[in-house]
């Protein structure tokens, strides 16, 4: 079963109209709200990736340090350029 999320700008609206409608915002009080709101969620989004980036990177990071003192460095050298072709 697929799942559809609508478009940024439709969501955007949307929230907007909800504010303006039960909350009884001008139309640039709620934008402005919405926008805080969309904003905190972007950074949220960054964050999470940057973890998840920062653990691959880790990872990555110990590998080349276990290769280099199983290998030494001259061995591990050879193994990453021979990897990465």
């Amino acid at each position: 079963m697929a799942s559809f999320e609508p478009p940024t700008a439709r969501r955007f609206a949307l929230r907007q109209l909800e504010l303006i409608e039960r909350e009884g915002m001008s139309k640039r009080a709620a934008a402005a709200v919405v926008e805080a709101e969309f904003a905190a969620q972007q950074r949220r989004a960054a964050a999470e990736a940057g973890s998840r980036h920062s653990i691959i990177d880790q990872i990555q990071v110990g590998s080349v340090l276990l290769t280099l003192t199983d290998f030494g460095a001259a061995g591990a050298e050879q193994q990453v350029l021979s990897s990465r072709c």
